[in-house]
């Protein structure tokens, strides 16, 4: 509906610029037809006598002999203009005059009457009938008297006369590609010029706060989702347009502050045609498919055009390097334009509207671009187009974000039904599990307390055992090879039973969890009776202990199963020292750990078996020096009571020269 009433308003735009009245070909007089309303609005096309060089009056230029009188269309570049021959210059100064003829039967009574010249270069000076109407800029004689002023413009009058001579003096040292009147100069009642620059005035202000609110509205969208850079292309292209509109458009910034400028006004004009790169990083995030990869080329380029806008002089800026880079660009919108046919063809999503939107586009652009020489021929279509353009972009950019929001809805929703299901499975293998547990528990609380129940009352039966043992070998009616016997029963007896406690040990260990509160507080008392049970072990290999222990280190143990460890430790080193050799047992505080040392210099390990020697899954059992066997399970039992009771045991070994088992648990202050 927006787009409607836009095209709306510039058909009776044009319309109302078409209407106006005849004037003559041959001379600088201009008449009202019979018939012709005076109301209406006429535009003063066609031949104005014309004298370049000098400000002229009007009686000046009505003594001009005819045959030395020279004329030019309005609107027209002088510069086209020949004069004896000879090109008139680009920069100077001009006059121009027009007789305007009005019906005696019209002008019975005063009229108000208005002129309207549009934006043009070109400085100005406009006398009607001697009186001074309406000036933009400084129409001086000189180039330091001279300043161009880039707006619109209207000049009201009061007059009774059927004739109005109309006299412009014109100066230009700005601008050298177009020189003196580019636009038409519309005459009428001032009634009907306010309606007439009204409806301009609107069509700018609109075009104006479409720019605005499109810049804005994308610049916060883009803050509020930083990774969607298309926002903020689209928000660079609005403010760009929005800059061209305050410089070009029937509102400019000169409106609203005359004291700007016109050099940067016009440098910050030159400035948009940067729209053209961020053109290319637009189509590059929506077809990177079908752009090509060097876009940086093309920024790298337009860099340096914005680097030459800035800081070149005009008439270098203005001759040398602005017209490479209008065909330049003309190239740049041809190349988008063949991406945007191609993704037309390939049926993308958006692809259709956004060509149509970019083709017309691409025609306004191509027309801001031809006439960039002349800006005064710049009207409302490339703005139109792109505003046009922008919207589509916005539209479509919004499409993929509620396409992209439901799509993430979706799964959202896809995610939380998951999530539910899984609750619920998990919920159920949860349940399972924990049943699952607490049967394994209850057949774990049995198996441990039918192991403790059984080993406990072989203990009775291995003591009954070991103690009959005894007695055999000591009784003296029995023979020497009796005598062995009953010994060998006696040490497998112990054997046995020493098994059966390491056994009872991790039983109770696997049914009670160590809370750290029982101490050994008396080691070597508790290492002598652990001694005097392999007394006869020790005399057999002429074995000796030499015992270094400090009971003043208390630490942190449960005293059955360390009873258990250093039993086990005690044995091995036994069995695995030669005849006669020694074992040292000595303790020592190391940072806030109790060390303990069972040290023997027997046969030793080499380094694959030390590696391997508590892990369960390998069997190191080997025999002693003089044959003696075991189970295995003595050092892994071992491993297990010593970390239940929060303590470490580590072992340094060489093959050939014995071994060291070191023990360390917490120190427990007294």
């Amino acid at each position: 509906m927006c787009v409607r009433r836009l095209i709306f308003l510039v058909f009776l735009i044009t319309l109302s610029l078409n209407r106006g009245f005849s004037q003559s070909n041959d001379r600088a007089v201009a008449c009202f037809p019979e018939g012709q309303d005076v109301t209406d609005v006429i535009e003063l096309s066609g031949k104005w006598q014309f004298y370049f060089g000098k400000h002229l009056t009007r009686s000046q230029m009505r003594s001009i002999p005819m045959k030395d009188r020279c004329y030019i269309s309005v609107p027209s570049n002088w510069q086209d203009l020949k004069i004896n021959g000879k090109e008139l210059p680009a920069f100077g100064i001009a006059t121009y005059f027009l007789s305007i003829g009005v019906d005696t039967n019209l002008v019975k009574s005063p009229r108000d009457y208005a002129f309207r010249v549009g934006n043009i270069t070109s400085a100005y000076k406009m006398y009607v009938n001697n009186t001074l109407v309406m000036w933009v800029g400084n129409a001086g004689t000189v180039k330091n008297q001279s300043m161009p002023g880039y707006y619109p413009h209207i000049g009201y009058f009061h007059s009774r006369k059927d004739t109005l001579d109309v006299i412009l003096h014109v100066s230009n040292f700005f601008y050298p590609f177009y020189s003196g009147v580019s636009r038409p100069i519309l005459f009428g009642q001032e009634e009907q010029i306010n309606r007439e620059h009204l409806l301009t005035t609107a069509l700018s202000i609109l075009l104006i706060c479409i720019f605005g609110v499109l810049f804005l509205f994308e610049l916060v969208v883009f803050f509020v989702y930083p990774k969607e850079k298309m926002h903020l292309m689209v928000s660079l292209l609005a403010f760009l347009f929005l800059i061209k509109m305050l410089m070009d458009s029937d509102m400019t910034i000169f409106h609203f502050l005359p004291n700007v400028n016109y050099y940067i006004g016009f440098r910050l004009w030159l400035l948009c045609m940067l729209t053209i790169p961020i053109m290319f990083s637009l189509f590059k995030s929506s077809y990177s498919t079908e752009m090509f990869r060097s876009i940086v080329v093309v920024h790298s380029i337009y860099s340096v055009y914005a680097l030459a806008v800035l800081t070149v002089p005009f008439p270098i800026l203005l001759e040398y390097i602005l017209p490479p880079f209008i065909y330049f660009s003309m190239v740049c919108l041809l190349y988008l334009l063949w991406v945007a046919t191609r993704v037309m063809f390939k049926r993308r999503r958006y692809s259709t509207i956004h060509w149509f939107s970019f083709l017309f586009a691409f025609g306004s652009m191509l027309y801001d671009l031809h006439s960039i020489a002349d800006p005064n021929k710049v009207h409302f279509l490339t703005q139109l187009g792109i505003c046009i353009y922008l919207m589509v972009q916005a539209i479509i950019i919004l499409f993929r974000f509620i396409r992209a929001h439901k799509l993430s809805l979706k799964l959202t929703y896809e995610l939380e039904v998951a999530n539910q299901n899984l609750e619920v499975t998990v919920a159920s293998r949860t349940k399972d599990l924990q049943l699952t547990n607490s049967k394994l528990e209850k057949i774990n609380h049995q198996k441990n307390f039918m192991l403790a129940t059984t080993t406990h009352d072989l203990k009775n039966s291995f003591n009954i055992l070991i103690n009959c043992s005894r007695y055999l070998a000591d009784d003296k009616t029995l023979n020497n090879e009796q005598r062995i016997y009953a010994n060998m029963v006696q040490e497998a007896t112990k054997n046995g039973y020493r098994v059966l406690e390491n056994i009872l040990s991790w039983a109770k260990m696997q049914m009670t969890d160590y809370n750290g509160s029982n101490e050994i507080r008396n080691i070597k008392s508790l290492i002598v009776k652990e001694i005097e049970s392999f007394r006869n072990q020790l005399n057999e290999k002429s074995l000796h202990i030499n015992i270094d222990l400090n009971n003043d280190f208390v630490f942190c143990c449960e005293e059955d199963q360390f009873f258990s460890i250093s039993q086990n430790l005690l044995s091995n080193a036994i069995k695995f020292s030669q005849p006669g050799g020694e074992i040292f047992i000595s303790n020592k505080l190391v940072d806030g750990l109790v060390e303990i040392h069972i040290k023997d210099h027997g046969v030793g390990m080499d380094t694959p078996m030390l590696q391997t020697l508590f892990d369960n899954t390998i069997d190191n059992k080997r025999r002693g020096t003089s044959g003696e066997s075991g189970s295995g399970l003595g050092l892994i039992i071992v491993k297990e009571l010593v970390e239940s009771n929060k303590g470490t045991i580590s072992c340094i070994s060489e093959l050939g020269k014995g071994s060291d088992f070191i023990l360390r648990f917490p120190h427990c202050i007294k």
